[in-house]
């Protein structure tokens, strides 16, 4: 079961959404979406590369038509969308940050706030209220889109709903799903996924240049926090603490995205033999493992200080090591799902794990 899963069916059910507005914006013509089967390579064709060649050299402008492969299907581009709608904070906070928020005629977010200076970035644009699995179809087409950037396990696309991707492309509107919700054919997440859905959504919004320098910038940062580590010292054992009850703490496995930001950052997750990206696991495997770090994952709906309390005060831990000694280290939810932030994050995992080569 995926984290954003496992998170909607505890602590976030109920949280209720906002108020629903409805904004006119200029209009634009959908773009004509193509499929292909499940199994489609998922690789750029060689029209999109070539059109990523031209963006590329040609600045803001791409030249049409174009295909994005995205979650085994394959959509069309024939100009850039006008009316998008863009679902969750990560993807939202994307938008805004390669200047594409006039392009942004709604959004909706699965209950975490969005912070406040991308949110007064979108203040012309409709807040969608719905509470989860996220937007029904029927609520989506009041706006008119010609494009939605969502994704699946908690991100607004779902069967429950009826807003699927197959479903938009019978409705000939273009869709983009983060990777990280339909995850590659490894069934690993890294911070390469970010990098690439940066650039489709520069690329398919004539913005290549500026999703580029994005990349570029998150790189630069990764790297300059790497090269303070030791990369011949052993690496500090993590464990990852997202609470989902007492007994059965929710953590990270080796498909996740967090469990590759916290190899960036010089530490090595506990459960890193986990096939799943998250899961549930026993305090006595934690006990068994004792790890030297306590990850503990900070949110809008619980904080860490909040949840470091509830870890000390479990009598089954009283003697770990990493509690008797105050061993925490947070990271926010945002900054450990794909996203803008990332790069954030693993400067702040480092600095955590690696107090020596930071001061």
């Amino acid at each position: 079961m995926k984290h954003r899963e496992v998170v909607i069916a505890t602590q976030r059910i109920g949280l209720l959404m906002m108020v629903v507005g409805l904004l006119t914006a200029c209009g634009g013509s959908p773009a004509q979406p193509g499929t292909t089967p499940a199994d489609a390579p998922e690789t750029p064709s060689d029209t999109a590369t070539t059109a990523l060649d031209k963006v590329a050299a040609g600045g803001q402008t791409a030249d049409f038509p174009f295909t994005i492969e995205n979650c085994g299907a394959t959509f069309t581009y024939t100009a850039i969308p006008q009316r998008a709608l863009v679902f969750d904070g990560n993807m939202i906070n994307m938008m805004v940050q390669l200047g594409l928020q006039d392009r942004v005629v709604g959004y909706w977010t699965s209950g975490a706030e969005l912070d406040p200076d991308t949110k007064a970035q979108l203040a012309n644009a409709t807040e969608i209220t719905a509470n989860m699995p996220g937007p029904s179809r029927e609520v989506v087409l009041e706006q008119s889109p010609d494009f939605i950037f969502g994704g699946w396990e908690g991100y607004g696309f779902s069967e429950e709903s009826g807003l699927t991707q197959a479903a938009l492309t019978e409705l000939q509107i273009n869709s983009y799903a983060l990777s990280e919700s339909c995850q590659d054919a490894n069934g690993i997440t890294t911070i390469d996924d970010t990098y690439t859905d940066i650039t489709n959504i520069g690329r398919i919004f004539g913005v290549l240049d500026r999703g580029q320098q994005v990349i570029v910038d998150m790189q630069a940062d990764i790297a300059s926090v790497t090269e303070r580590l030791d990369a011949s010292a052993t690496p500090p054992r993590v464990f990852v603490y997202d609470d989902i009850g007492a007994d059965n703490p929710l953590t990270v496995g080796s498909s996740a995205l967090l469990n590759h930001l916290i190899t960036l950052a010089g530490g090595a997750n506990i459960f890193n033999d986990l096939a799943e990206d998250w899961s549930t696991v026993g305090w006595e495997s934690v006990i068994e493992r004792n790890p030297d770090i306590i990850v503990v994952m900070d949110t809008d709906w619980e904080s860490a200080t909040e949840r470091m309390a509830r870890l000390k005060s479990l009598p089954q831990l009283a003697e770990l090591p990493a509690i008797k000694n105050e061993r925490f280290v947070t990271i926010h939810y945002r900054q450990a799902v794909s996203g803008l932030q990332n790069a954030e994050g693993v400067r702040l995992l480092a600095q955590g794990l690696h107090p020596d080569k930071f001061q």
